[in-house]
Order: C-alpha cells, then structure tokens, then sequence
C-alpha cells in the first residue's frame, strides 16, 4: 500500500515538473518572437507632423512666388493664432515694434513647441518673412594689448564671438487675461424722460 502511494506521488510530481517546463520553454519562445512594442509620443508626432506640413507649405509657396517681386505683408495686432497643442493650448500673436511672438498659455512651453506654433503662425497669416531660421555665426577677434617696455611681449589673445539669430517668444499671461478672451463691455446711452415728455409722445 506505501509502494502505491509513493509510486502515485512520483508520477505527479513528475507530471508537475514537465507541465512547468513545457510551459517555461513556451512562454520563452513566445517572448522573444514578440516584436518590440514602441513607446507612443504625442508630443513627437505633434512636432513631425507640424514640421512636415511647414516644409510643405513654404516649398508650394516658393514655386509660386514671382521672381523679382516681394510681396511685403504688414502684420496686423489682430491676427491672433490659437493652437491646441499635446501640453496645452496657446493664444499668439506678433509684436512688429519688439520683433518678437507674444503668447498666451496657462503653462510654460518648451522652445520647440513654440517655434511649432510659430511656424503655423506664419503660414496661416501669410507672413513667412518675419520667421527667422535659428542661426549661429562664429567669428574670432584679437584683442590687442597694450604693449609696454617693462613686460614681456605676449601672443595676442584671440576671442571667440558667437552671434545667433532666432525667435523671441515672451509670454504674456495665461490664456483668461488675452484680450481675445476677455468680453467688451457695450457703454449704452440712457435718456431720461419726464412723464410729460412720455406723454406728449403718444
């Protein structure tokens, strides 16, 4: 009766530990024929998509313009942009007398969406020029010292001087404070009438 049950316990055991490995060895097998799933950024797709439509725009409008004609647009305190982006939504305008892209938001914006934003900006109201590609030009100057007979002669000492060129963008508020968002209050004119005047009226 004891060899029964021992005989009986081995074979589950036994039935057990394959069960285990067969499952292991499967559930292996399948992990590493799995492809890797990619990380979804709405932030990166929003940025891609903006910069294509951008590139897209400013080559269809390039092939059109007349050579040897400049069509200088002025920019209007009116032209208000407002664009949902992944971080939130942002009211902007363009300063012309400060050269820069003012904007209303209930965040702080990273560069890069603010430059997204002022790339739509430029091309929905048709003033690409005042966009200005981030540049950076590198010069080197010497600067002269003055040279006496008491000290040595030193090696001029040259500088580096690095000038860039790119968009301002100065935020202005939160989005209730913009003008586009605030209601007009209408000043209407009251007369008084005495009742005689009503009366002579009718």
């Amino acid at each position: 009766m004891q060899f029964v049950k021992d005989n009986r316990m081995t074979i589950i055991a036994t039935t057990l530990f394959f069960i285990s490995s067969y499952n292991a060895v499967i559930y292996y097998y399948n992990k590493e024929q799995k492809p890797f799933k990619i990380a979804y950024d709405p932030l990166e797709e929003y940025i891609s998509n903006r910069n294509k439509r951008y590139d897209i725009l400013i080559a269809n409008s390039e092939q059109k313009k007349v050579p040897n004609q400049e069509i200088e647009i002025k920019i209007n305190k009116s032209n208000i942009l407002f664009e949902s982006t992944p971080l939130g939504n942002i009211i902007m305008s363009y300063d012309q007398e400060k050269n820069e892209f003012e904007y209303y938001a209930n965040r702080s914006f990273p560069y890069r969406i603010l430059e997204i934003v002022a790339k739509k900006y430029v091309t929905t109201f048709g003033c690409t020029h005042i966009y200005k590609y981030m540049e950076t030009s590198v010069t080197s100057t010497q600067a002269k010292q003055p040279q006496h007979k008491a000290y040595a002669k030193l090696k001029p000492v040259q500088t580096i001087k690095v000038v860039k060129q790119m968009n301002v963008y100065r935020m202005k508020g939160q989005i209730g404070d913009s003008d586009f968002i605030q209601p007009q209050t209408i000043k209407r004119e009251t007369n008084t009438i005495s009742y005689s005047d009503f009366k002579k009226g009718k």
